[in-house]
């Protein structure tokens, strides 16, 4: 969950074993993905929003405040 009161970018440095992930706005709107992650990826997260990973092995990322 992006608990910041600002916008982060979610960027992904491993990608472990993902087969699927979830993405949900602060409305509870989802948006599915059925597919794994890669290196570099990135992703915007507006406050209160969440990602949910499903995997084998997790992936590793960093955050970064979107100024």
């Amino acid at each position: 969950v992006n608990s910041n009161p600002y916008p982060v970018e979610v960027q992904i440095v491993t990608p472990g074993q993902v087969t699927s992930w979830r993405k949900t706005d602060t409305q509870g709107q989802l948006q599915n993905f059925s597919s794994g992650l890669t290196t570099g990826k990135r992703i915007d997260l507006d406050p209160g929003c969440k990602l949910r990973f499903v995997y084998a092995q997790p992936p590793t990322w960093k955050w970064m405040a979107l100024n």
